[in-house]
């Protein structure tokens, strides 16, 4: 197994030291989808960006990449299964118009009830995933 540790340790796990990260696990059987599960339907393979079915084709590649992460449990991709794909403050789509989940910051994890005012540090029930923007004013409106 190739694992990385970082320096900084994780907020939303309980562990001493850095975050471990696992890079490459030869001997681990990974679940991975089908490439049947990937295919557009039919009716939608023409579909371009002014065609009238373009929602359908969004929301289908939202729904495969749903599904698709499902195989990988990072707190993130927990919390977007739970909300369905939807951010907790705005409830606008957080998968990207492929269906994909950007990994280049734009998604946080808030704390519902804040960790200074008593609220858990890792339980999922208070944590929620949110676009970066609607974290920043959230917090700027509070403060």
């Amino acid at each position: 197994m190739f694992r990385g540790l970082t320096e900084d340790q994780s907020i939303y796990k309980e562990s001493n030291g850095g975050k471990s990260i696992e890079l490459v696990n030869p001997t681990q059987v990974v679940p991975t989808m089908s490439a049947m599960g990937y295919r557009i339907p039919k009716e939608l393979e023409s579909v371009h960006a002014y065609h009238p079915l373009i929602n359908k084709l969004i929301e289908h590649n939202i729904t495969v990449g749903l599904r698709a992460l499902k195989t990988n449990k990072t707190t993130k991709v927990i919390l977007l299964s739970k909300q369905k794909g939807k951010c907790g403050m705005c409830g606008e789509n957080l998968l990207n118009q492929m269906g994909e989940m950007n990994y280049d910051g734009s998604l946080h994890i808030h704390h519902v009830v804040n960790r200074a005012k008593g609220g858990s540090k890792y339980k999922m029930t208070n944590l929620s995933l949110v676009h970066t923007q609607c974290h920043i004013n959230h917090h700027r409106d509070v403060s």
